[in-house]
């Protein structure tokens, strides 16, 4: 039997994830061209459980990447979570906003907030859909 290795997953504005577990799932949404991209990884702990890696890539200079880890217990728990995942929350949105006020920059400003809004959902859905399908296949030929 091969033994888990040490997985250690970066949390941003939290203490990281340190566990022991096995790879089940990688995968990416990179492409060439768009300013963000998900790495989304799940792990099985040999004494139960699952855990969850999100990793939001920015291109934009001085942009900050974000990372997120949570532990489930099931793997209802794990498609909860990729399910509901909010992608707005990782959007600095103060770098979409600027000193001048006009109304017709704060519309500009919203249209590009609504724009990176649904871009993050849709690389997030990229990296996410392929594992969410294989879970179920899985799901399927169990039983």
């Amino acid at each position: 039997m091969m033994s888990s290795e040490c997985v250690v997953v970066k949390r941003t504005g939290k203490p990281p994830l340190r566990f022991y577990g096995d790879p089940l799932f990688t995968q990416t949404s990179y492409r060439s061209g768009p300013h963000l991209w998900y790495d989304v990884s799940l792990f099985h702990r040999p004494k139960g459980g699952f855990v969850v890696d999100v990793k939001c890539y920015k291109k934009d200079s001085g942009a900050a990447d974000m990372f997120r880890g949570v532990q489930a217990d099931t793997i209802g728990d794990v498609l909860d979570y990729l399910e509901s995942y909010d992608a707005a929350a990782d959007l600095d949105v103060d770098s979409l906003s600027g000193e001048n006020s006009s109304e017709a920059r704060l519309r500009l400003r919203e249209l590009e907030l609504r724009r990176a809004v649904l871009e993050a959902q849709r690389q997030f859905a990229l990296a996410v859909t392929p594992i969410l399908e294989d879970l179920v296949e899985s799901d399927r030929q169990s039983r």
